[in-house]
């Protein structure tokens, strides 16, 4: 498990390079933050260096402003234009391939629940380990997390994601859920394809419910992580771990339970808006 566990965290270490946790895009919960519309107001969002986007603008015209300030901003760029000009062909040849991916299989569970809006403006997006298949590829779970993202997202906007994986099994609903731990290979892979492609989307990764165990294994590996992963990311405790009822209370200061869409409800039963359990 010691293995998976650093494999894991070494996949989301760079989902998003940029320190900074506010400025997220979005409406949610009364909260309006202004679309950006100039070069020089994206530039400034994402700290890059104007000259550097227009000179990107020029040399890949069909990419919008707040998708190439996204590869400026990784770490390995840091506003270097020949950087940002490798990964952007690369990304582009890659977007070009996705037409030709085939069909998803039509048993293909759906581990991605689309949701409404975090506290921060952030958009959240439930990740269910307990519904995925290990028969399936990691690849075919990355190709239906790179449509679903093409549905939900638009290339042109500034929106951040808040990830909630929420690793309980949920055979109570009927699935056949195989350990968390066991199932790192898959996320870890989807992990990556969202670093690689969809640079400076990531807000916030929020893991719940853990218990002993892995409240000792985060502190364990801690000191191996960078300092933007452990900002980033956020374990949710409960006495019982994995066997909790309910999602742990300390979730509603992360979100509010009238963002959940109607269909993914019940991956929330137990919360209340005054944070009592139900």
């Amino acid at each position: 498990m010691d293995e998976m566990f650093v494999e894991f965290f070494d996949a989301i270490d760079e989902l998003s390079d940029n320190d900074e946790l506010e400025g997220t895009s979005g409406m949610g919960l009364g909260l309006v933050i202004p679309k950006l519309k100039t070069d020089q107001e994206i530039a400034a969002h994402y700290s890059v260096p104007l000259p550097s986007l227009q000179q990107l603008k020029v040399d890949f015209p069909e990419c919008p402003a707040a998708e190439l300030s996204r590869f400026l901003a990784r770490k390995s760029v840091s506003g270097d234009v020949s950087k940002a000009t490798k990964l952007v062909a690369a990304y582009l040849e890659w977007r070009r391939g996705i037409s030709k991916w085939p069909a998803a299989p039509s048993d293909l569970p759906n581990p991605f629940r689309f949701n409404g809006f975090a506290r921060d403006g952030s958009r959240l997006l439930l990740l269910l380990p307990c519904s995925i298949d290990i028969s399936f590829k990691p690849e075919l779970y990355c190709q239906k997390l790179v449509r679903s993202l093409d549905v939900e997202v638009e290339r042109s906007d500034l929106l951040r994601f808040t990830v909630l994986l929420d690793c309980r099994p949920h055979t109570a609903l009927g699935y056949d859920a195989k350990p968390v731990w066991r199932l790192w290979t898959h996320i870890s892979a989807m992990a990556k394809i969202f670093q690689a492609y969809f640079p400076e989307r990531l807000q916030r990764f929020v893991i719940y419910p853990a218990g002993d165990l892995e409240m000792g294994a985060f502190r364990m590996f801690k000191g191996l992580l960078s300092t933007e992963t452990v900002k980033r990311v956020r374990l949710l405790y409960s006495k019982l771990g994995y066997a909790a009822a309910a999602p742990p209370p300390e979730l509603l200061e992360i979100l509010d339970v009238s963002e959940i869409r109607r269909e993914n409800k019940v991956f929330f039963t137990g919360l209340e808006a005054d944070g009592s359990p139900c």
